[in-house]
């Protein structure tokens, strides 16, 4: 998360130093200040997207650049709109085929899985507490009941999920919560009494979180970090 705050930092202090060199016909090449802005920021998306082996992301952001340098390219045939179909197509196929490989079970033994509901969602609970909840193309809604909650792997692609978690406990002080979710929409339901670290990346997305605190009397029982990736998408964190 450091890291991510650095980069971007930078990316924000060079933007506004270009723009106002651009402002100033100190560049050559004949942009204008906004192209200019959102060449960078696409640049580094992409240069981010790359490092985190994150399909959708790199494509949608070549993608853009292509739609704002159409007409040196020679394409202004091509319209933005189908150039952004082609790239979600494209990112869905190549998302199918090749899947990266995340460490994120380390700490977690392999376990079977199980179905439940529709195919297209997976559903597993490992006898350690750790949870595993999988849609794709699809919409679903789950509740965490249990007294020793040890954690959860989320993976949502093309959907939405709704998860509650208040009716879950955590027998240490911490636990995690591992994201992988691509042009989805996700709400996560949180007890009061847990507070919630956020550790992942976003690509194009948007995050909230209800506000917490208000009451100067809440006790925090347990702290979860939720790690992992957001590309497209948006995540809802609610405390009831």
């Amino acid at each position: 998360m450091k890291k991510q705050r650095w980069f971007w930092g930078f990316f924000f202090i060079l933007s506004g130093i270009l723009i106002i060199v651009s402002k100033l016909n100190l560049i050559p090449i004949e942009i204008s200040a906004w192209s200019l802005f959102f060449t960078i920021f696409f640049v580094a998306t992409t240069i981010q997207s790359i490092l985190h082996k994150n399909v959708f992301g790199t494509l949608f952001s070549l993608a853009f650049l292509a739609i704002i340098y159409a007409k040196p390219l020679g394409i202004q045939a091509i319209t933005p709109w189908t150039l952004l179909a082609t790239t979600l197509l494209i990112s869905i196929g190549i998302s199918m085929v090749y899947r990266p490989k995340k460490n994120i079970y380390k700490n977690c033994s392999k376990k079977a899985e199980s179905l439940y509901g529709n195919t297209n969602m997976q559903y597993e609970q490992s006898n350690d507490g750790f949870y595993k909840m999988h849609t794709n193309l699809n919409s679903s809604t789950r509740y965490i009941h249990t007294d020793d909650f040890k954690g959860a792997d989320i993976r949502c692609r093309l959907g939405s999920m709704k998860i509650y978690f208040d009716q879950a406990n955590i027998q240490g002080n911490h636990t995690d919560i591992y994201l992988d979710i691509e042009l989805s929409s996700v709400e996560l339901f949180f007890p009061k009494t847990w507070k919630i670290e956020k550790n992942f990346n976003q690509s194009m997305s948007g995050c909230n979180e209800d506000e917490l605190f208000s009451n100067e009397t809440t006790i925090i029982e347990a702290t979860v970090t939720l790690h992992g990736s957001l590309t497209t998408s948006g995540l809802d964190i609610h405390y009831i």
